[in-house]
């Protein structure tokens, strides 16, 4: 059995939202595949949304790509259920 995959909706500087495989070291924060979320489409936020994946009305912009941000930079991070996501 494969191990989970620590999937986060992480919030960051400016207004943007990202979910995807998070890591980090010392310095980074990584997202592997990662989707900015454009559209929440829930009626009870993000955690809503952490909890029971994207919904009907959720809009994600797909990267293939990985993100990399310095360590501090983001205002927080949701731990997702990684069976939704």
């Amino acid at each position: 059995m494969a191990p989970k995959k620590d999937i986060r909706i992480m919030v960051h500087q400016r207004g943007w939202v990202f979910v995807g495989e998070y890591s980090e070291t010392a310095k980074e924060i990584t997202l592997n595949n990662f989707s900015v979320i454009r559209r929440w489409g829930t009626s009870q936020g993000l955690p809503e949304l952490a909890a029971k994946g994207p919904l009907t009305n959720t809009v994600l912009d797909k990267s293939e790509y990985p993100l990399t941000c310095g360590k501090g930079t983001e205002l927080f991070t949701i731990h997702c259920n990684s069976e939704k996501w």
